[in-house]
């Protein structure tokens, strides 16, 4: 147990008593950190509707708002809680069930210790590879479903009139091809935000350019991206139409990379140095699945080949998302909630 997990404890608990005495209690919640979440959770919330959403602050509590959707503001009294992250020091009393989903797809990290996931009661893996990794370092409460996240790029959310307009709202030459610009957290070792971040007109005028980044990046590279008007730069919504108006995608160890290969789309990487959680198994899926390239110039100097030649690596890309995700069937957030209500219901949280 963590010290936040102490310290939450006795004041979470007598709050708890509390509330349930005044009857103001819930079942069963999903648990937003933050709009990121919303998404993740979505398309698994969709087929339980009578669990509601509980978010962190009223920040998201506003976000989800204005998109229609009602929630509920933590602290909350739950019997049960469903999250896509580890943060069980909100909810840490032993007697509340605990169910989780992946917050990207795959383990795009190392994995975090059994412990870590051993407190869940049951955990959502999006493959079957990935559930027998987990089994053979110890891990005893995995299912796998898929990634209900990106369901809606198979279920036909997207048709091709949205894509077009969708388009032609972001950018004046709709006809130029897109290239995405993604990074993980700079302060992980693994970012290489810093390379590309304030280079980017040096594209603009050929591409369309997409920017979006891990949502605790600094400050400073938010400023300068929010304040390129020659860029699209997103935040605090869905990625989804952006994958699939986007004819390439530029990163460093950002989880997406797993998402651009399951459409098969062409992606050139930063090499980064082996820090943090990124392990062998990691840099070799992201060597043999994208173009790699150490500085902004050699970037510049292979996009107009990568354009050229989106299935270099097709091959590769196939297999490892087969490795990392199951069932690309737009189904996952269904067949997850199916396995959600059967086991909060033999616990008697739900009714079937």
């Amino acid at each position: 147990m963590v010290l936040s997990e102490i310290l939450f404890k006795l004041p979470y608990f007598i709050y708890s008593i509390l509330y349930k005495y005044l009857g103001k209690s819930k079942n069963a919640v999903f648990y937003c950190h933050d709009i990121h979440d919303y998404y993740v959770l979505n398309p698994v919330q969709k087929y339980l509707s009578n669990i509601p959403f509980v978010v962190r602050d009223l920040a998201t509590h506003k976000l989800l708002a204005d998109k229609g959707i009602k929630s509920g503001i933590y602290p909350v009294a739950t019997d049960a809680v469903i999250m896509a992250r580890h943060a069980f020091y909100k909810f840490p009393l032993k007697n509340i069930v605990k169910i989780g989903l992946r917050h990207g797809p795959y383990h795009f990290k190392r994995m975090i210790s059994p412990v870590r996931y051993n407190k869940f009661d049951l955990f959502l893996f999006t493959s079957n590879a990935e559930l027998q990794q987990s089994e053979s370092i110890g891990i005893r409460c995995g299912e796998a479903v898929g990634y209900p996240k990106i369901d809606p790029l198979f279920d036909e959310t997207f048709n091709e009139n949205y894509l077009y307009e969708f388009k032609r709202k972001l950018f004046n030459e709709p006809d130029k091809k897109t290239i995405m610009f993604s990074a993980t957290w700079n302060k992980s070792g693994m970012s290489a935000i810093e390379r590309w971040f304030n280079k980017l007109d040096n594209l603009t005028d050929e591409y369309n350019i997409v920017v979006t980044c891990h949502p605790l990046t600094n400050g400073l590279y938010k400023s300068v991206l929010r304040s390129n008007q020659k860029i699209v730069f997103t935040e605090n919504e869905s990625l989804l139409p952006y994958y699939l108006i986007t004819d390439l995608f530029v990163s460093d160890t950002s989880s997406i990379i797993a998402e651009f290969a399951v459409l098969d789309k062409p992606i050139i990487t930063f090499i980064v140095n082996k820090a943090g959680r990124l392990d062998d198994e990691i840099i070799n899926i992201i060597s043999e699945v994208s173009f790699r390239v150490e500085t902004f110039q050699e970037l510049v100097k292979i996009i107009p080949y990568a354009l050229s030649n989106p299935d270099k690596h097709s091959d590769k890309r196939n297999y490892y998302s087969g490795l990392m995700l199951d069932k690309l069937d737009g189904k996952a957030g269904e067949r997850a909630a199916n396995l959600i209500r059967e086991f909060l219901s033999s616990k008697g949280i739900i009714e079937q």
